[in-house]
């Protein structure tokens, strides 16, 4: 699985530290990564999806301050976000930016 590798590499980066996730991109905005990440690293407080599926698992969604805010991103879309202060991990064609939350 092509994503696995990328999230294994960012739950290793924030260890077991809280963190809410963001989906972007163009034609590829809602790739699943809340589900990935819940199944194979540690499951967000809240995403970008919640918008449009939270409806599905209202109890997971949380409004607690995170220590990190994470974009996922494919890597051959441009970044149309600040990038400053970030931490790029990247796996396979996809793009994760780590943001520490002071």
């Amino acid at each position: 699985m092509l994503k696995k590798g990328l999230i294994g590499k960012v739950t290793n980066e924030i260890g077991s530290n809280t963190f809410d996730l963001q989906e972007e991109g163009d034609c590829h905005k809602y790739e699943g990564w809340r589900y990935l990440f819940t199944v194979y690293g540690h499951k967000p407080e809240r995403s970008s999806a919640d918008k449009s599926l939270g409806w599905l698992y209202p109890k997971d969604i949380s409004a607690v301050q995170t220590k990190y805010s994470i974009i996922m991103l494919e890597g051959r879309i441009p970044v149309k976000f600040n990038t400053k202060d970030s931490i790029k991990i990247s796996e396979n064609g996809f793009d994760a930016y780590l943001y520490k939350n002071y």
